[in-house]
């Protein structure tokens, strides 16, 4: 417990480190990992009820390596699955959730924990996939129809009768098709379809009111331009490192793909100002500084879904003005450039060109014969 005591002490208030440490229930929970009563093991803490203190507490030991790192949502879809499994009557049925489970969804969880903490969404993600998964096998069950027999009317007849996130069996059925549980058939692609997106006017509006209004807090404003003005996801903003941006005397660039981008004036000074300055970083809570977006969990960066509120409130919704900036970057430079800046899917830039009505044959040409001749 030490390392934590002196990142308590070396905080620059560390009074409130002392305050925070007074509440009752915090107070026992120390005097148990003091004595030893409680392991400073993940499974000891696992056993407790799942309180907001209990959580930080945790988040707190493993950023000054008392406990060993652990994704917190990577550890909730490892509990929750098998408390899902539990309710399903089925033998049969259990086993291949649990194969999906596993071998699908917390194999590509673990993986993506690898590079960045893994986001709410994605947990999220997980489990609304798995249930749905479930309650199709329920479904194919009550007619009398297994797995290996499902047919293109099956699949039909489950997407067209139930709710819109039925859809949400493709990344089991894609799954089960890999491993020859089902028979080959077309399975549409689960997406949120073409959302609104913002009018030039609406964007250049959002883009001046947030860079000027003053009393709105740094990391907010900061993350509202990367969306509006690059068209960054809230999930990507969240997770930047503060090593993905570059602040020299003349300039400020960020990673966002495979090159670094430019930031342009006045936005560059807020950029640069949160760099020097990140927010939540007063307390033990950061040892390493690591995030762009640091949050008041401990190790962990800034919620996306906070951020989206914030933005949404101030008239910058993301998912509208992030197509907003990417349908203006298509208008100007080919996908593929716009892909690699960005750090988006090729595919993803390509549907905003055609739904932008850019001309990327008469760009071709002009690359391969250069510039045209002056008339003059």
């Amino acid at each position: 417990m030490l390392p934590v005591a002196d990142a308590l002490k070396q905080m620059s208030r560390a009074n409130s480190g002392v305050t925070w440490m007074r509440q009752k229930h915090l107070i026992d929970l120390l005097r148990q990992l003091g004595t030893g009563e409680l392991a400073l093991e993940h499974d000891a803490f696992d056993a407790l009820p799942q309180t907001r203190p209990l959580r930080y507490i945790r988040d707190l030991l493993a950023e000054h390596g008392v406990l060993a790192p652990r994704d917190r949502h990577v550890a909730a879809y490892e509990r929750w699955l098998p408390e899902k499994l539990v309710t399903i009557g089925d033998a049969e049925h259990r086993k291949i959730i649990e194969r999906f489970g596993r071998w699908h969804h917390l194999r590509r969880l673990r993986n993506a924990s690898e590079k960045n903490p893994v986001s709410l969404s994605a947990l999220m993600n997980a489990k609304q996939s798995t249930t749905v998964a479930i309650n199709f096998l329920t479904w194919l069950a009550e007619r009398a129809i297994t797995l290996e027999e499902v047919g293109q009317a099956d699949l039909d007849r489950w997407l067209a009768t139930g709710p819109s996130t039925n859809g949400r069996v493709d990344a089991f059925l894609y799954w089960a098709r890999d491993h020859r549980l089902v028979r080959p058939i077309d399975i549409p692609r689960h997406h949120r379809g073409n959302g609104p997106i913002l009018a030039d006017d609406q964007r250049i509006d959002a883009i001046r009111r947030i860079l000027t209004d003053n009393e709105l807090m740094m990391p907010t404003r900061v993350a509202a331009e990367l969306v509006l003005l690059f068209g960054q996801p809230l999930h990507r903003v969240a997770a930047l490192t503060r090593d993905q941006v570059t602040v020299t005397e003349g300039s400020v660039e960020i990673k966002f793909g495979r090159h670094n981008v430019t930031v342009p004036e006045p936005f560059a000074t807020l950029v640069r100002e949160l760099h020097r300055s990140p927010a939540n970083t007063k307390t033990a809570a950061h040892r390493e500084k690591r995030w762009l977006f640091p949050g008041y969990a401990p190790g962990q960066h800034i919620n996306a879904d906070h951020l989206s509120h914030q933005l949404r409130q101030r008239g910058a919704p993301p998912l509208a003005a992030r197509a907003a900036a990417w349908q203006e970057f298509v208008r100007s430079m080919p996908s593929s450039l716009v892909a690699d800046a960005l750090g988006i899917s090729p595919v993803t830039a390509m549907k905003h060109a055609q739904l932008a009505g850019a001309d990327y044959l008469r760009y071709g040409s002009r690359a391969i014969k250069g510039p045209e001749e002056d008339p003059k």
